[in-house]
């Protein structure tokens, strides 16, 4: 698939936001969803996809989305170090399938890298031992929480609280950043 088409209503990460189809949850609010990946680089491997967003990739999505997006990729990758201990941390996301894009709704995988231990390669076979994601989902959650003042909103008891967005403004910054994207 091309960078350019329709999104579509039916794959997967879709149906998981409507709960269509189970994942092994660390973190959702109003914008954003985080959960484990069945088919790990590598143990503690998450995505996190937008729920507000019909977006097939970076290009297409809208900035305040992106914003939730990537606030949540910061917060998760801090959780996972925390959780897991890792060597490093490798932040990526695909655009198209030429680039290794395999479900086109936009996500952003987190995959701890361990000194010695290879990654699985991207897109293959071997589903991950449910249980196990289960351990690890419930440990990069609770070391999600005790980083952040930031109730979590997917346990039962805080159902309905809700981090916030704030849409960016024109009104002008009093440390604006520099012009023609110098600075990213």
């Amino acid at each position: 698939m091309s960078l350019s088409g329709h999104y579509d209503d039916n794959n997967i990460f879709a149906k998981i936001i409507r709960g269509e189809v189970p994942a092994m949850k660390i973190y959702e609010d109003e914008a954003v969803l985080a959960f484990m990946d069945v088919f790990p680089q590598s143990k503690g491997h998450c995505l996190i996809i937008s729920k507000t967003a019909k977006a097939r990739n970076l290009l297409e999505i809208d900035p305040e989305a992106l914003t939730a997006v990537m606030a949540t990729v910061q917060r998760l990758a801090k959780a996972v170090t925390t959780a897991l201990n890792p060597d490093g941390v490798v932040i990526t996301q695909f655009n198209g399938a030429p680039a290794g894009q395999t479900v086109f709704h936009l996500h952003v995988h987190v995959i701890p890298r361990f000194e010695g231990v290879a990654l699985a390669g991207h897109g293959h076979n071997n589903m991950a031992d449910m249980a196990e994601l289960k351990v690890l989902a419930a440990k990069i959650a609770a070391a999600l929480y005790e980083r952040t003042p930031y109730p979590n909103p997917c346990s039962p008891r805080r159902r309905g609280t809700r981090m916030r967005v704030r849409p960016v403004d024109d009104t002008p910054s009093p440390n604006p950043l520099p012009q023609g994207g110098e600075g990213f």
